[in-house]
C-alpha cells in the first residue's frame, strides 16, 4: 500500500489538473537529486502504473476507468494535444513531483488545487512509493516538496486524505504537522435487496418546498463544503421546487428523493442523482438523532427503486453504520481528512 489512499477521486482529477506540469519550474534548489517535477510528456503512463501498483487493493471501478483513460491519453497523444491550451488558462496553478532511481520512476506526489467558499486550497494526493523503495524517506521528501510549493503559492493550509489503518502514513503526516479533522466512510450497495418496512407510525413521502429549509440544514451539517467538495454537486440541484427543476434541466441532471415522515414531521431523506458511471451517488440527510429503522427502510426503498444500479454513499464514520449494513451496504473504506496550517 502507498502513503495516501484517496485514489479513486484523485485519479479522476489527473485528467483535469496535471496538464500544466511539463512547464513547471525546474531545478528547485535544495531538493534531492532524485526528486524532480512531474513531466506530462514523459511521466503520465509511468505514474498511472505506479498508482495502480501501489493502490491495487483500494481502487474501485471508477479509479480503474480513469487509469485506463490516463494510459490511453499517453498512448495516443490525446492528452498532449490540448495540454498547451490548458496551460494558458490555468496559469500554472497545479504541480506534482516524482522520484526517480536510474531509469525507474518509483515515487509520486500530486498537489491539486480546489476551491471552498471561494478560497483556494491545495490537496496533497497520490503519495505513492514503490514497495521496494519504501522506508528510505522518499515519501517524506515528496510531501515536503509539495508543502514547500504550497507555501510559495501562499496557501493558508494544505489538506490530504489517508485510509484508516494506514499507520505508516498517519505517523508520517503527523510528524509533518498534519492534524486530523474528520473521518468519512464510503459505502457501496451489494448483494441481495433487503425488504425493510417503516415503523407503523411513519410513512414514505415526497420531499416538497416546506421541507427544503430543514433539508438544507441537515445536508449542510453532514456534507459541509470542507469535506464534500470532491463529490461535485450543487445544492440547488436538490431543490424539490420549480427552480430546482429548471436548474436540473439546464444542468442536464436528474435527482430523486426518498423521504419519510411522521405526520407532517420530516424524519429522514435519501437523495439520488443520475450518474454517467456505473456507480451512482446517494446522499443521506437526517436530524441530529435519527431513527435507524427509518434510515434502513429509506435506503432499502432507494435500492429497490434504483435497482440494478450500484449505489455509493459517503457519510461521517461510525454514524448509522448498522442501518447501512441492514440495507445491504458494505463499507469500502474510511478516509481520515488531515490539515496542515502553513
Amino acid at each position: 500500500m502507498g502513503y495516501n489512499d484517496a485514489v479513486p477521486f484523485v485519479v479522476q482529477k489527473w485528467i483535469l489538473t496535471m496538464t500544466a506540469l511539463h512547464q513547471t519550474t525546474r531545478g528547485h534548489s535544495g531538493f534531492p537529486t532524485h526528486l524532480r517535477p512531474f513531466r506530462v510528456s514523459t511521466d503520465l503512463k509511468a505514474v498511472a502504473d505506479l498508482v495502480e501498483f501501489c493502490f491495487a487493493d483500494t481502487l474501485d471501478e471508477s479509479g480503474r476507468d480513469y487509469l485506463r483513460r490516463m494510459r490511453s491519453a499517453a498512448r495516443y497523444g490525446i492528452f498532449l494535444r490540448w495540454t498547451s491550451n490548458a496551460v494558458d488558462w490555468a496559469s500554472l496553478p497545479f504541480t506534482g513531483y516524482v522520484w526517480q532511481e536510474g531509469d525507474q520512476l518509483v515515487g509520486n506526489v500530486s498537489l491539486i488545487p480546489y476551491s471552498v467558499r471561494g478560497e483556494r486550497r491545495y490537496l496533497i494526493a497520490n503519495v505513492a512509493v514503490h514497495p521496494r523503495f519504501r522506508r528510505q524517506g522518499i515519501a517524506r521528501q515528496l510531501t515536503l516538496a509539495a508543502l514547500r510549493l504550497a507555501r510559495q503559492r501562499r496557501a493558508r493550509s494544505v489538506w490530504l486524505q489517508v485510509r484508516e489503518g494506514n499507520e505508516a502514513a498517519l505517523t508520517l503526516y503527523q510528524s509533518l504537522g498534519f492534524v486530523e479533522r474528520t473521518r468519512r466512510t464510503t459505502w457501496q450497495s451489494e448483494g441481495m435487496l433487503p425488504d425493510i418496512h417503516l415503523p407503523a407510525d411513519a410513512r414514505f413521502a415526497s420531499l416538497d418546498g416546506r421541507h427544503w429549509p430543514l433539508y438544507v440544514r441537515w445536508f449542510s451539517r453532514d456534507y459541509p463544503p470542507d469535506y464534500s467538495w470532491h463529490l461535485h454537486f450543487e445544492l440547488d440541484e436538490m431543490r424539490p421546487d420549480l427552480w430546482g427543476a429548471i436548474y436540473r434541466f439546464i444542468k442536464g441532471t436528474q435527482v430523486k428523493h426518498f423521504a419519510a415522515c411522521m405526520g407532517e414531521r420530516l424524519l429522514a431523506v435519501v437523495s439520488w442523482r443520475r450518474s454517467a458511471s456505473r456507480t451512482h451517488l446517494l446522499w443521506l440527510t437526517v436530524p441530529s438523532h435519527p431513527a435507524e429503522d427509518v434510515v434502513a427502510a429509506l435506503l432499502s426503498q432507494a435500492r429497490h427503486q434504483l435497482h440494478p444500479r450500484v449505489l455509493s454513499l459517503e457519510y461521517p464514520a461510525c454514524s448509522l453504520d448498522q442501518a447501512l449494513i441492514r440495507a445491504g451496504f458494505r463499507a469500502r473504506q474510511t478516509l481520515i481528512w488531515m490539515e496542515s496550517i502553513l
